[in-house]
């Protein structure tokens, strides 16, 4: 019985330790310079001015900026979660900025990078960013 906890507890760890994995890779795919292209919403919006900037980081730090000027800079966390409906990606984004309870789930394509409210939310909306740098 001595040796046999000692084991379980050793496998139990590396199973679970795996899971962080899938966010520790998208986290690499995140870092970078992303411009907003367009917003995805309800209602028909006007084009979106060019310049607009979010900044990530590996070490989970991102900036908001507007051209080369600082808008807010924080933190931001990813987390594994599933929607109400499938989706192509169950990764929520939350920045330390974010009202509580709000989420956008997040994933990086062809270098696009797309946020968008759980499909279950009414009237939710989404925005697509481009890679920059």
């Amino acid at each position: 019985m001595k040796k046999f906890l000692p084991i379980v507890s050793l496998l139990l760890l590396l199973f679970s330790c795996k899971k962080e994995e899938p966010l520790k890779d998208f986290r690499k795919t995140l870092a970078g310079t992303w411009e907003l292209e367009r917003t995805i919403t309800w209602v028909t919006v006007p084009p979106v001015a060019p310049g607009i900037l979010l900044v990530f980081k590996e070490d989970g730090t991102f900036e908001r900026k507007r051209h080369d000027t600082l808008v807010y800079s924080g933190t931001y966390t990813l987390q594994q979660k599933q929607d109400c409906h499938p989706r192509s990606s169950n990764i929520i984004l939350t920045t330390s900025d974010s009202s509580p309870g709000y989420e956008d789930y997040i994933s990086v394509e062809n270098n696009k990078l797309e946020l968008s409210t759980p499909n279950c939310w009414a009237d939710g909306g989404g925005a697509i960013y481009r890679r920059v740098k």
